[in-house]
């Protein structure tokens, strides 16, 4: 969560102060320079600097249909002029039409290949559309125009932080700070950088850094509570959640996270209007999913939580967490052929899921429908399960013992049962269902899970 949109306003301030003398009025008051310019365009529509003017006064008030159109208008009156290309590849940006932008800082660019603030913002919008090798080209590009331009430095760290390249995107933002050691967004950059190598207080600090600097700063706001998030610091999370909120309401990766910690909280019906209002704004996005279907499993609504994580599952068919949640939520439905499908693709994402390996164990072992039972199976995957879990999981040796069991060989079965057993009690928990398989097993007979 880094904000490009900072980069886009504050490239085109050289343009404000170049042409505002022009056409501003005394008291640089909007409302009266937008006065001021639409007589200027009445009176003469053949200036495009006061066509660029008004689109950045519609910019800046988030009328970006406006600014586009006046932008368009002073690419027609200017052809050979990569301001114009370049502010309309901005609006286009904000409005989340990332080609268009694409295109527009394409031309930019071949009007004025010197301009290395035109290479970061082409970079921003294909690290946007998640290009990240033509995002690096052209921060690459840029550096190469000016070595001291801070901010293509921070987006290249984002960038390679993102393609797992840590130790370069350190560089980067180490050389953006030091360049710009007021740069908030360089230290959110480095604190992103941190937080994807575990050093929690390292990024906390770069994040505490970056709202000092710029205490409007949603990204860091809303980066800093994930990581307080990640520490169990709930109540802290949620109020830089909430800051962040606040600054930009639309900002549907924070909604989902505020609900997140709304529904640790047990505020239900509070964290399903984040996780709806989330995916309202962004409806492509498959961990709003998983975490809203998550919440409607725990509500009881199974159906609605199975068409959420399918539609995670579509989106991201990466989502190993989706897969497993699926599974277990078709083992409850008895769909016991989809369950072990679920396990099988979590597992072939993930195979350190130790919860999977137990799940598929399980039925593979219990299942009613002896079409879906293996025992040979189920002892391998219920032993992957106990060793993830440094034998500490009392439920995963019952699954080991249950598989034992459907393979005919009941003194192992008996042996696990008692292990589990002794487990259950060290964590002082009564368990009669457990006791009552350990007699089934004495007497040479597998478990049926029928519940």
């Amino acid at each position: 969560m880094f904000d490009s949109r900072r980069m886009c306003v504050a490239w085109g301030l050289a343009l404000l102060v170049a042409v505002a003398p022009r056409y501003a009025a005394a008291d640089d008051d909007d409302a009266l320079t937008l006065e001021k310019l639409n007589r200027t365009i009445e009176q003469n529509p053949r200036q495009p600097d006061a066509y660029l003017y008004r689109g950045l006064i519609w910019q800046e008030r988030g009328e970006l249909e406006r600014a586009i159109a006046d932008f368009g208008a002073a690419i027609r009156l200017a052809p050979k002029s990569a301001d114009g290309y370049a502010h309309r590849g901005i609006a286009w940006q904000e409005l989340g039409k990332l080609e268009n932008a694409v295109s527009d800082f394409g031309a930019a660019i071949k009007l004025d290949p010197g301009d290395d603030g035109t290479y970061v913002l082409r970079g921003i919008a294909w690290n946007l559309r998640k290009g990240y090798d033509e995002a690096q080209r052209d921060f690459d590009a840029a550096i190469r125009i000016n070595p001291r331009n801070a901010a293509a430095y921070a987006y290249r760290g984002s960038v390679r932080q993102k393609r797992g390249d840590l130790e370069q995107a350190l560089r980067d933002c180490n050389a953006a700070i030091r360049l710009d050691p007021q740069s908030a967004e360089a230290y959110v950059a480095r604190g992103m950088i941190w937080n994807s190598r575990g050093e929690h207080d390292k990024a906390l600090r770069d994040y505490d850094t970056a709202v000092k600097l710029d205490p409007r700063n949603a990204e860091a706001l809303t980066n800093r509570g994930i990581v307080r998030q990640k520490r169990g610091e709930l109540d802290l999370a949620l109020a830089d959640y909430n800051a962040a909120l606040e600054l930009k309401p639309s900002a549907a990766g924070t909604l989902a996270l505020r609900g997140q910690i709304k529904q640790a909280r047990h505020e239900t019906s509070q964290a399903l209007r984040d996780y709806d209002a989330a995916l309202k704004l962004e409806p492509e996005n498959a961990e709003s999913r998983l975490q809203r279907g998550i919440l409607r499993h725990s509500q009881g609504k199974v159906d609605l939580a199975i068409k959420d994580w399918s539609e995670a599952i579509r989106l991201d068919p990466k989502n190993a967490a989706a897969y497993s949640q699926r599974a277990a939520a078709r083992g409850m439905k008895k769909d016991f052929g989809g369950a072990l499908q679920d396990c099988t693709a979590a597992l072939r994402i993930n195979p350190q899921l130790g919860s999977v390996w137990h799940l598929q164990g399980w039925i593979l072992a219990t299942c009613p429908e002896a079409a879906h039972r293996n025992g040979e199976r189920a002892v391998k995957s219920a032993q992957r399960a106990c060793e993830l879990s440094e034998w500490k999981d009392a439920l995963a040796v019952e699954t080991l013992a249950a598989a034992h069991a459907e393979s005919g060989d009941f003194a192992a079965a008996v042996r696990f049962q008692k292990k589990a057993i002794e487990i259950i009690g060290k964590d002082k928990v009564n368990s009669p269902d457990a006791r009552s398989r350990l007699a089934l097993y004495e007497a040479r007979k597998p478990f049926r899970d029928d519940s």
